[in-house]
C-alpha cells in the first residue's frame, strides 16, 4: 500500500513549494544585496540605469514566491491543529534565540532595547510567520466558509476582491493591506486557493498570463523610474504583493502548476524532493531578516565590486539553492532533535500532512 501512494503521488506542488522558496530567496539576493530596493526607492545611485532595468526584470519573476504559499495553503486547506501552532511557534523563538545570542557573542548584534522586544516576538521580524500562525489559527473558520460558499457567491467574492484589496488598495489602503505584507492578504489567497479548488477552475493559458503579468508590471516599474522627475509615485510600491498585476501572475503560474501531472519512481529524487519541500520554514527563518544575510550578501558585494554584474546574476540561481541546501540541512538536525521532543509530547508527527 505504502509504494502504491508514492507511486501514484503527484509531486508537482512539492517541486512548487521549492521553487517557491527559492523565488523567495533569490527575491531577498535581487532587492537587498544587488540593491534594487534601494535603486527604486531613490536611495541607491551604485546602479547603472541598465542594471537597474535588468534586476527589475528579474524580481517581477520571482517576487510572487511568497503569494504561492498562501495559495498552497488554501489549496491543501491547513488543518487547525495545536501540535503544529506550538511547533511554529517554537521553532521561531528557538532558532532565532540561539542566531541572536550567536550574533551577540560574536559581535554581529548589537544588544538594544529593540533587540530585547524582537527576542521576546520574534514574529516582528517574520511577517510572513505571523501571518501563516493566524492561518492557522483561523483555518477551522476559513475551511467552513470554503464549505459553505456556492459559486456564485465565489465570482462575487473574488471580482470584489480585486477590485477593493488590490486595484484600489494600491492608491488608497483604507484596508490596512501594507503592501500585501499582512494576514488579511494571506487569508485572502488562502480563500482564492481553495475556490480554485473546489470548483475545479482550470485557466490553459495560466503561464502565459504569469509571464504577461510579470513583463507588464515590469515595464511599468521600469517607465515610472526612468522618468521619476514627472512622477509622484514610488516604482518600487509596484511590487508589492496584492498588486493585480502580481496577484494575477502568481495565479496563472499555481493554475499552470495545478493542471500538470508528475510522477516520480525514482526513491532518491523522491527523498530529494521531499528533503527540499519539507524544510521551507527554516529556510525563510535563517536567510532573511537576521544577521546570517551578512554571508548572504558577500558573495554579490564581491562580484559588484570587482565589477562582475552580469557574473553576479549568473551565479544567483546556484548560489541561491546552496543557501537552501544548507538551510535544509539544518532543518533536518532541527526535525531529528527538538522536533522528536515536540512529536514526543504530542505523541504525533508535526510534519505529518
Amino acid at each position: 500500500m505504502e509504494n502504491k501512494v508514492i507511486k501514484d503521488r503527484n509531486y508537482i506542488f512539492d517541486i512548487l513549494r521549492i521553487i517557491a522558496m527559492m523565488m523567495v530567496i533569490i527575491h531577498h539576493i535581487v532587492i537587498n544585496d544587488f540593491g534594487l530596493q534601494n535603486a527604486l526607492n531613490g536611495l541607491d545611485t551604485t546602479l547603472s540605469n541598465k542594471q537597474v532595468i535588468i534586476l527589475t526584470v528579474i524580481n517581477a519573476f520571482v517576487v510572487i514566491g511568497v503569494n504561492l504559499f498562501f495559495l498552497l495553503s488554501g489549496y491543501f486547506r491547513t488543518k487547525f491543529s495545536i501540535k503544529k501552532i506550538v511547533g511554529i511557534v517554537v521553532e521561531v523563538y528557538l532558532v532565532y534565540g540561539i542566531v541572536t545570542f550567536i550574533g551577540i557573542m560574536t559581535n554581529n548584534v548589537t544588544y538594544s532595547i529593540d533587540e530585547l522586544m524582537n527576542l521576546l516576538n520574534p514574529f516582528n521580524r517574520y511577517w510572513f510567520l505571523a501571518a501563516y500562525l493566524g492561518i492557522c489559527i483561523f483555518s477551522p473558520l476559513l475551511n467552513i466558509i470554503l464549505d459553505k460558499i456556492q459559486k456564485r457567491e465565489a465570482k462575487v467574492f473574488i471580482i470584489c476582491t480585486l477590485i477593493f484589496f488590490s486595484i484600489i488598495s494600491m492608491k488608497y489602503d483604507i484596508f490596512n493591506m501594507n503592501g500585501g505584507y499582512s494576514l488579511i492578504w494571506g487569508i485572502i489567497l488562502y480563500l482564492f486557493a481553495g475556490i480554485i479548488r473546489k470548483f475545479n477552475i482550470k485557466f490553459n493559458k495560466g503561464l502565459l498570463l504569469f509571464v504577461l503579468c510579470a513583463l507588464l508590471n515590469a515595464l511599468n516599474i521600469i517607465y515610472i523610474y526612468l522618468n521619476r522627475s514627472s512622477f509622484d509615485y514610488n516604482p518600487w510600491q509596484l511590487y508589492r504583493y496584492n498588486n493585480i498585476f502580481v496577484i494575477l501572475q502568481s495565479i496563472g503560474l499555481f493554475i499552470w502548476i495545478n493542471s500538470l501531472k508528475l510522477e516520480i519512481k525514482n526513491s532518491k529524487m523522491i527523498k530529494i524532493i521531499t528533503f527540499l519541500a519539507t524544510s521551507t520554514l527554516m529556510t525563510y527563518l535563517l536567510h532573511s531578516t537576521c544577521w546570517l544575510t551578512i554571508f548572504r550578501r558577500k558573495p554579490t558585494e564581491m562580484m559588484l565590486s570587482h565589477g562582475h554584474f552580469i557574473l553576479g546574476l549568473l551565479l544567483v540561481p546556484i548560489y541561491a539553492f546552496i543557501i537552501y541546501f544548507i538551510c535544509s540541512i539544518i532543518s533536518l538536525l532541527y526535525k531529528k532533535t527538538v522536533q522528536r521532543l515536540i512529536n514526543y509530547i504530542f505523541n504525533r508527527s508535526y510534519y505529518e500532512k
